[in-house]
């Protein structure tokens, strides 16, 4: 079921990719219970992160609104990517999931942080160009199809937002989504 599930994504990256190129991908834009589609998405991988001994956290706000405007599917799916990364290259410690309202109340801003293998500085960069994977022969086992990251920032820029990324070897990663309010 697993690899089913896997497999969908793989092909709906490469659609969505499609879509872009042809200039047909689109979001619908709708007011979402944030904390109640946060939670959901956290709530999937407590048990994958249990079995791995990693402790997974989550931190809304109060100053976050009850409701944002984003596309449900593409929100999701941008979570759950970064939960899923998190999760595979974190060997031990925790993945975080803050969401907070910055710059004067004008944007909310998620978090999602891990104690994790890290990305070398040099590779950065390219993290979200579609088919790039950092060359890790520890983790080749885990490597995806290499779309997730890339799928990430152009559904988070299609929605009107921004992505980061700040990682150190050995140190943990952290990805940074803002969106307007």
């Amino acid at each position: 079921m697993l690899f089913r599930s896997h497999l969908k994504n793989i092909i709906n990256g490469i659609l969505d990719l499609s879509r872009k190129e042809a200039g047909k991908l689109s979001v619908v834009l709708e007011p979402l219970k944030i904390r109640e589609v946060i939670g959901k998405s956290v709530d999937l991988f407590r048990v994958t992160a249990a079995n791995k001994g990693l402790n997974l956290e989550i931190d809304v706000g109060a100053e976050c609104p009850e409701f944002v405007r984003l596309d449900r599917t593409k929100f999701v799916q941008v979570i759950e990517n970064l939960l899923s990364n998190a999760i595979k290259f974190t060997v031990f410690g925790h993945v975080r999931l803050a969401a907070h309202v910055v710059e004067h109340g004008k944007k909310l801003e998620i978090a999602i942080e891990d104690s994790g293998i890290g990305v070398p500085r040099e590779d950065l960069g390219r993290l979200f160009e579609p088919f790039y994977y950092v060359k890790d022969e520890q983790h080749k086992k885990e490597r995806g199809a290499g779309l997730g990251l890339n799928i990430v920032k152009e559904y988070t820029v299609l929605m009107g937002g921004s992505v980061a990324v700040e990682s150190e070897v050995g140190g943990g990663t952290k990805f940074t989504l803002s969106f307007p309010l």
